[in-house]
């Protein structure tokens, strides 16, 4: 018991993932299986998964990460803009109206 209290109390104060027991995590990962093309790629927010190198721009954010296949059954008429590759969408906070300077799209492919 002791133990569990001390466990409890190291953990106070972290995050969900970072409370999350590794064990946990690889038991996720198992369900999810493996990801695959015909799967595609959309990650909102997170840490995007650079193919070419990471790439940043001044005072902008990472917001979505998108890859060909999702983007082709998405929007038929946008097939083959990610030559194959992902796209790669920065924004700045608090975008007021109209700004040229606002966001950024990176393409990348291998």
């Amino acid at each position: 018991m002791t133990a569990l209290i001390a466990q409890a109390q190291a953990r106070a104060g972290l995050s969900a993932q970072q409370n999350t027991p590794q064990e946990r995590w690889e038991a996720i990962a198992t369900q999810c299986g493996e990801d695959s093309d015909e799967d595609g790629l959309a990650k909102i927010a997170g840490i995007p998964a650079w193919i070419q190198g990471q790439e940043t721009r001044p005072g902008l954010n990472h917001v979505l990460q998108i890859n060909n296949s999702r983007l082709t059954r998405a929007a038929q008429e946008h097939k083959g803009i990610l030559v194959g590759g992902a796209g790669y969408l920065l924004l700045k906070q608090g975008i007021d109206d109209e700004d040229l300077v606002a966001g950024a799209l990176i393409i990348q492919s291998s």
